[in-house]
């Protein structure tokens, strides 16, 4: 499921995000303290709101529902890490020497293909109806600051996470032989931002990060390792959980949020990414920088794939196999069973 609540706490940060530029605010609006005591006082100055009084809170006239995933719609994948190094400009894959990450996530287009399509239903109150709520309320305590269409909302989206995006492209994936900047191209055709706009990003679910969850010019992310040390709190993080994906890494979390009609209209005419990467670099990034110190060990085969084993039979793959490993569970007729790495021939 993708809960109608994780949804909305995107847009919520967003929109916040929205509002805290339109009040003009800044840090020394927000004065000293806490980090999550000046995250309470953005929040109820960006909204307008009285303390505590949480029905004034604009979210209140956004409602969400859960989505059921498609079939086939997750795998499992192992997780690395992907750390930039500001001293050399250089980036070092950490991938666990010892305990596998290993986390479940959603086919995307840079895996092949097309990806999962999942509906999501995004309601917000009509004008008349917080006429009437105001008007039968005891209290004067009602939203000042709730969005008014779907497409403010997703003009917010669009708003918060295109520099994220391109922040991303730029200082964690500059020169390596993935294909973010190909699938997004893949969109083109549908327009991001503006009063109307078809299409916006977001950054959902697990390792998506601080930066997608805070608000831009008031970011104080903590970083423990660094306890005492005038280091404690950033602007920014230094590493990313990635997959190794077709010979590159790749985040979590990004997805494209469409509206229903737009992507009617231009499903049909996108060229979707074939399974194998086309190859795109950039100057100015040092050798031994790219896919090839991540893929440690090397991918040979990849889960659900179908090989032939040396015998002439045909198996069915249930791991990915990589160099050095000795031996893979598969299924044959439909029983599963171990062999050896050795005896694999070969795609089927």
């Amino acid at each position: 499921m993708l809960p109608g609540s994780s949804l909305k706490g995107c847009l919520r940060t967003a929109w916040l995000a929205r509002c805290a530029k339109d009040r003009a605010l800044s840090e020394r609006d927000l004065g000293r303290g806490k980090s999550s005591q000046r995250h309470d006082l953005l929040v109820k100055q960006a909204f307008a709101m009285n303390e505590k009084e949480t029905a004034m809170d604009p979210f209140r006239d956004v409602t969400l529902t859960d989505s059921r995933l498609p079939d086939s719609a997750t795998r499992v994948d192992l997780v690395s890490g992907w750390k930039y190094d500001g001293s050399r400009k250089t980036y070092a894959a950490n991938p666990s020497g010892k305990i596998q990450d290993l986390r479940e996530r959603m086919r995307s287009v840079t895996d092949g293909g097309e990806p999962p399509l999942v509906p999501v239903r995004i309601g917000l109150r009509s004008g008349n109806v917080r006429s009437r709520r105001s008007k039968a309320a005891r209290s004067d305590a009602q939203p000042r600051q709730s969005p008014e269409s779907i497409y403010q909302l997703l003009s917010a989206l669009e708003e918060h996470h295109e520099p994220l995006w391109q922040r991303e492209i730029d200082k964690f994936f500059s020169g390596t032989e993935h294909r973010l900047e190909e699938a997004l191209d893949l969109f083109s055709g549908m327009s991001r931002g503006g009063e109307r706009p078809a299409a916006a990003l977001l950054r959902i679910g697990w390792a998506t990060h601080a930066e997608a969850k805070s608000v831009a010019g008031f970011r104080s992310i903590h970083r423990p390792q660094f306890r005492g040390t005038r280091d404690e709190y950033a602007r920014e993080g230094s590493a990313r959980h990635v997959v190794d994906l077709l010979g590159g890494p790749s985040p979590f979390g990004w997805a494209l949020v469409v509206m229903a009609a737009d992507w009617q209209a231009r499903k049909d005419s996108i060229a979707w990414l074939s399974a194998e990467p086309s190859v795109k670099r950039r100057s100015g990034v040092r050798s031994g920088s790219g896919p090839g110190s991540l893929r440690s060990p090397q991918l040979k085969y990849r889960k659900d794939e179908t090989v032939r084993l040396a015998d002439g039979s045909f198996a069915t793959l249930l791991e990915d196999v990589r160099d050095g490993q000795s031996e893979v569970q598969v299924l044959i007729d439909g029983d599963k069973e171990p062999v050896r790495v050795l005896e694999i021939d070969g795609p089927a």
